[in-house]
Parts: structure tokens; C-alpha cells; sequence
């Protein structure tokens, strides 16, 4: 950095701003709502797997929610505490790898995750009348991108471009995050912790549960789904040994 110059304390781009800002909107319009308009929006928003399988079941919204919910699920939040930590951990994830995307593929890269997440969500509780709302399993997805990119800056030596030039930073191959140790283990890792921290608040958190299912549903979309969206370079393009 010259000497006159200053880099900015919150360098986010744009788009998880207006993300976090949306989130943050729905929760604070939800507070105003009498509890009975509260709820009817959330059945509405919200995803649930018996709109899809089971017996019949009379749920707000008919096919336009059935169509929308895969994604309008990620804008809503339980509370206060699942709305600030979800927020916290987009803007750590999904800065970096929203610089390297246009604003609509970020979008439509944190839509499918997010749908990911719900398809496995519904796979796991299929006819169940469950309500499934929070960006967890979208953010889970972004997640998985930055292993991918993590790795591969480890291996070419180039630690610090994830965080000052993402955009040049490698990108690991999707063959490459199963096969090679340090990454493996990482996917294992997320996977273990996940169903654990998610089983036992559901056992024992007193009517809290975790939907680790659609942590892991997410977490996989990103993973593999992640090359049809980035722009910048895979781990071929870098020259082995080259180091920033």
C-alpha cells in the first residue's frame, strides 16, 4: 500500500451486503406482523417436505410456494441469534467467492445451494409436515467453494490471494477434494461435525434442532456445482512452484 493511501475497514462486495440487508429486512418486517400474519407468511416462505410427498396436505401458497420455496426458505430466520450468525458467516464465506462471480451468478450459485440443501432436507424427511427456514445450507454451499479454493492456494503456495486478489486465486478440482488427503479429511470433518452438533440439538435443545441435513445438502451443491459458476482459474492454469 503507497503511502496517502488507505484500504477500506469493510472491503464486501455488494451483493452479500444487499443479501445480509435482505435478511435482515424480512426478520425486522416479520416484528411487526400480529403472530397469526407472522405464521402465515412463514408457511408460505417456508420449505416443507410434505408439499411434496405423503398424503395430502392443505398448506399455503399451492404450486406458487412449491415452485419458490426451494429458495425463499434462505430469507427467513428463527430468531435474532440464527439471523446474526448466519449473516456473520456470509459475509466471511461469501466475499471472496463473490468477487469472482457477476453479481447473478453469485446469486443463482447461492439459489442452488440453497435448493441443494432442501432437496436433501425433504430426501431425509420425505411426507414430513416440517418447516425448514434459515440461509444456512445456501452459506454451507459457499462453504464448500472456498475449501476448493483454499486447498488449492495451498498447494501452489499462494495463501494470501483467497484473501487480497481471490479472483487469482486456484481453484482445486472437484477429483482432486476426494482424493487428496488435507481436503478429505476437511469434507469428512464438516460432514461429522454437522450431524453431531445437528442430532444432539435436536435430542437435547430443547425444541431447537439444527437442520444438518440441509447443511450437508448445500455443503455438496457448492462442491460440486462450483465450476459452472467460477470465473477464476482452475488448478491447471497455475504454474506449479509459482509462489506471490
Amino acid at each position: 500500500m503507497q503511502d496517502g493511501q488507505r484500504e477500506p475497514i469493510f472491503n464486501v462486495p455488494g451483493v452479500v451486503v444487499a443479501l445480509v440487508a435482505a435478511f435482515g429486512a424480512m426478520h425486522v418486517g416479520r416484528q411487526v406482523l400480529d403472530v397469526r400474519s407472522d405464521t402465515e407468511l412463514v408457511h408460505l416462505l417456508a420449505f416443507n417436505p410434505a408439499r411434496y410427498s405423503g398424503p395430502p396436505i392443505d398448506l399455503p401458497g399451492a404450486a406458487w410456494a412449491g415452485m419458490a420455496d426451494f429458495f425463499t426458505h434462505a430469507f427467513l430466520h428463527g430468531d435474532l441469534a440464527h439471523l446474526v450468525i448466519n449473516s456473520a458467516w456470509l459475509l466471511a464465506v461469501g466475499s471472496p467467492i463473490a468477487r469472482r462471480m457477476p453479481t447473478l451468478s453469485f446469486l443463482a450459485f447461492f439459489g442452488l445451494c440453497a435448493a441443494g440443501g432442501a432437496m436433501l432436507f425433504m430426501t431425509m424427511h420425505a411426507g414430513v409436515n416440517a418447516w425448514l427456514v434459515g440461509a444456512s445450507g445456501a452459506i454451507s454451499g459457499l462453504m464448500a467453494a472456498v475449501f476448493r479454493l483454499m486447498y488449492a492456494a495451498e498447494d501452489a503456495g499462494a495463501r494470501n490471494l483467497l484473501r487480497e486478489r481471490p479472483l487469482e486465486a486456484p481453484r482445486l478440482g472437484v477429483v482432486s477434494m476426494f482424493t487428496r488427503r488435507a481436503p478429505l479429511v476437511a469434507i469428512a470433518g464438516w460432514v461429522g461435525v454437522n450431524i453431531v452438533v445437528g442430532v444432539a440439538m435436536s435430542a437435547f435443545g430443547d425444541g431447537m434442532a439444527i437442520a444438518w441435513e440441509a447443511h450437508l445438502g448445500g455443503f455438496f451443491a457448492g462442491l460440486l456445482l462450483f465450476d459452472l459458476f467460477d470465473r477464476g482459474c482452475a488448478e491447471e492454469t497455475v504454474t506449479p512452484g509459482m509462489t506471490w
